[in-house]
C-alpha cells in the first residue's frame, strides 16, 4: 500500500449561466441572475468539476456545488 496522497480533478462538463449567477455583482439588477430578458452577451460558460482524493485510509469525493446564496436568491430582492 502506498502512503502517497493523490488528487484527481474530474471535469464533468460545463454549464452556461448568466454572469450574475456566480459573481453577484452589486450593480446587477434584481433579477439579473435569472437570465430573464438578458442578452446572450451576458451568458458565460462555467466549468463543472469534482475532486477525488486518494488517501491511504480511503477515498474522498468533493463536489463543492453552487454558493449557498444561489439556493435562496429567488424572492430575496
Amino acid at each position: 500500500m502506498s502512503n502517497q496522497i493523490k488528487v484527481h480533478i474530474i471535469h464533468t462538463g460545463k454549464v452556461i449561466v448568466d454572469k450574475a449567477l456566480p459573481f453577484h455583482h452589486s450593480t446587477d439588477r434584481s433579477l439579473a441572475w435569472t437570465g430573464f430578458l438578458r442578452p446572450k452577451s451576458d451568458l458565460i460558460s462555467v466549468p463543472v468539476s469534482a475532486y477525488l482524493i486518494e488517501h491511504p485510509k480511503g477515498l474522498i469525493l468533493i463536489d463543492t456545488g453552487w454558493n449557498k446564496i444561489n439556493q435562496t436568491k429567488w424572492g430575496s430582492d
